[in-house]
């Protein structure tokens, strides 16, 4: 019988379903009004055009309305909202705000390129009464510039901090260009249902996402201080903290969140991490990080007592109904354990009987974190299997098999292709995972994975 202390505030997968077509059905809603105010509210430009140039006028201006309508959606996407990380996670969310940055971008060049075949005389004039025109240049500049700097940050090397902290800057500026091209570019704003049908929207996106950023720097930022910082393997580092207050934060196991240190040895930006420890072990707080850029590679020299601050949790793992599973897989990828290494303690103090299965691939063995504890719980529990793959050792030390096809065959024989599993890496281990599973019989729906990336 297992004995389970920890109730987290989470959506059952019929609640996340029913909110989720609710939410999609809103949104689909508002996109549809969004391109349809250009038919309704038709512009002086366009009721003058005829035949193609009409149809191009007309597309163009669809794209420019779409694009500008999901350019507000993307401060609700970044809100770090608890009821949409409940329905959608906030992990999926921000993968969605960075396709929708390239769909924006992409709007807004289509949008450019339509306006200027058909009135490109017109609008090219370098004149002062042009200037809403040349907002829009403007805009779609640094559009561009906010979309290609996150995509290519690493190849071009932008630091995280210099990077975010222009983010935070250009963002609202966009969309303040945003408002003003809107309203002043075209007559279609000038009518009176359309005037206050897009002043009604855009203030109510402002005060959703100013509203929901007061409250996360009000009410969920939960103040720690760093009790101790220990190795656990080959560039990785553990960071416990203590809750300056009695209490810690309610997590589900597996969940993550934004971590921020006020120290002299490293910058104040937030960085999203996966809480290591178990919520059955509060009111500690682990988190385990492996030196991969300027920010992780200084972890190290942050001492104890230095302020820390929280904010979270988030993330598709609490989304999991542990009471639910009858047979859990988990399989890692180098530091992808962290989420894995909560949910095994959480499983092993509430005494699971529930048959788990752990597949870990590391380069070399100084990677592995925490052996002897992970060792100790298979011994403790006949059904926990635990497999180590090491992909760069040398001779017999090297693992004879690999998480592809064949050797995933291998691995998992005896587990029943109903088990949920849990995955987590490198993107292309990731990626080569899934296919492999869904090959040997594992249904998709059953593949719960974590990526995460800024």
């Amino acid at each position: 019988m297992e004995n389970n202390p920890v109730r987290i505030n989470q959506f059952s997968r019929k609640a996340r379903i029913t909110w989720g077509i609710c939410l999609n059905t809103v949104a689909a809603l508002l996109l549809a009004g969004a391109i349809w105010v250009p038919f309704i509210f038709e512009s002086q430009t366009l009721r003058y055009q005829l035949g193609v140039a009409r149809s191009m006028l007309l597309t163009g201006h669809i794209m420019g309305t779409a694009a500008g309508f999901l350019l507000f959606v993307q401060m609700i996407l970044v809100s770090r909202s608890r009821f949409l990380d409940r329905v959608f996670a906030i992990n999926r969310l921000l993968l969605f705000h960075r396709i929708a940055a390239i769909i924006i971008l992409f709007m807004a060049v289509a949008h450019l390129l339509l306006i200027l075949n058909t009135l490109g005389s017109q609008i090219l004039l370098f004149e002062f009464s042009q200037w809403p025109e040349y907002t829009g240049l403007i805009l779609l500049v640094m559009i561009a510039g906010i979309v290609f700097s996150g995509l290519f940050r690493g190849m071009i090397g932008i630091k995280y901090q210099f990077w975010i902290s222009l983010h935070r800057v250009f963002t609202p500026l966009a969309i303040l260009l945003l408002c003003i091209h809107l309203f002043f570019v075209s007559n279609t704003f000038h009518y009176e249902g359309a005037y206050i049908l897009g002043l009604s929207f855009f203030t109510a996106c402002l005060f959703a996402y100013f509203l929901l950023r007061l409250i996360k720097l009000t009410l969920f930022r939960a103040a720690f201080r760093v009790d101790k910082i220990k190795e656990a393997g080959k560039d990785i580092h553990t960071l416990e903290l203590m809750p300056e207050k009695d209490h810690g934060i309610v997590y589900a196991p597996g969940q993550f969140a934004f971590l921020k240190i006020r120290s002299s040895v490293i910058s104040r930006e937030e960085h999203p991490f996966t809480i290591s420890s178990s919520p059955t072990r509060q009111p500690a707080l682990q988190f385990t990080i492996k030196d991969s850029g300027d920010w992780t590679n200084r972890v190290k020299e942050i001492k104890a007592g230095e302020r820390a601050f929280i904010h979270g949790p988030f993330g598709i793992f609490g989304h999991i109904d542990f009471d639910s599973i009858d047979e859990l897989i988990m399989i890692a990828g180098g530091i992808g354990i962290t989420p894995m290494l909560s949910i095994l303690r959480y499983l092993h103090d509430i005494k699971s009987g529930r048959k788990i299965t752990l597949l870990w691939s590391n380069r070399t063995r100084k990677e592995v974190v925490y052996a002897d504890e992970l060792n100790d719980m298979a011994k403790n529990n006949p059904k926990l299997s635990i497999k180590y793959l090491f992909t760069r050792e040398e001779g017999q030390n090297k693992s004879p098999v690999r998480l592809n096809r064949d050797g995933l065959e291998l691995l998992l024989t005896g587990c029943s292709r109903e088990s949920i599993i849990i995955l987590c890496g490198p993107p292309a281990m990731m990626t080569q995972v899934r296919k492999g599973l869904i090959l040997i019989g594992f249904r998709a729906s059953s593949i719960i994975e974590e990526r995460f990336s800024l």
